[in-house]
């Protein structure tokens, strides 16, 4: 049988067997209909060909999972795409909600405190925002916004283990930029 006349289930089939050519065949075949419907969902051509690429990566790793009684290969390939892209779509909507809840967390409060609690509270403020966003951001959701570990996570889209290694490396952090900063000065006392 010529290679340009298998169907798509014949080439999924072949990649069970770790066919090679079968995946070129259904690149050259798939690639530019999955940058079309890609490019709906995103106008950065290079973060569609990044996706593309995942999603044929995707195809040869689960090639076995595919059940002709469940639908077309058409619809299975296509599906993938489709569901890679919301993901993407999803994750950058994320990112960007995230952004100013985290800037809100960090404004003055609306009732006066304390004079030392007002330094405490500046200081502290300033601290955090020079740790690297990605502390940051997890430092914020699990005690600004008092989310679990695996909520943030969930947040985030990173692994709960991930969320929990990140919040110790912002404590540490933290703490040695806290220690190393200067004494509240103290009330009514002289200088010599």
């Amino acid at each position: 049988m010529e290679t340009s006349t298998w169907t798509d289930e014949q080439l999924i089939e072949r990649l069970t067997r770790e066919d090679e050519q079968a995946l070129s065949l259904l690149y050259e075949r798939w690639s530019s209909i999955l940058m079309s419907i890609g490019l709906r969902f995103s106008s950065s051509k290079q973060e569609v060909e990044d996706v593309l690429h995942d999603v044929f990566l995707e195809i040869w790793k689960t090639c076995k999972d595919f059940d002709p009684d469940r639908g077309s290969a058409r619809t299975w390939i296509v599906m993938k795409m489709r569901c890679r892209m919301l993901d993407l779509v999803r994750k950058k909507s994320r990112h960007a909600h995230l952004k100013p809840k985290v800037e809100e967390h960090m404004t003055p409060q609306q009732t006066a405190p304390s004079p030392d609690k007002s330094y405490a509270n500046t200081q502290l403020r300033q601290v955090v925002q020079t740790l690297p966003e990605r502390l940051r951001q997890v430092l914020i959701l699990t005690y600004f916004e008092h989310l679990p570990a695996h909520e943030a996570a969930t947040k985030l889209d990173i692994p709960v283990g991930t969320v929990k290694s990140r919040l110790a490396s912002a404590k540490l952090a933290l703490k040695d930029a806290l220690t190393h900063t200067p004494p509240l000065p103290e009330e009514g006392g002289a200088e010599s």
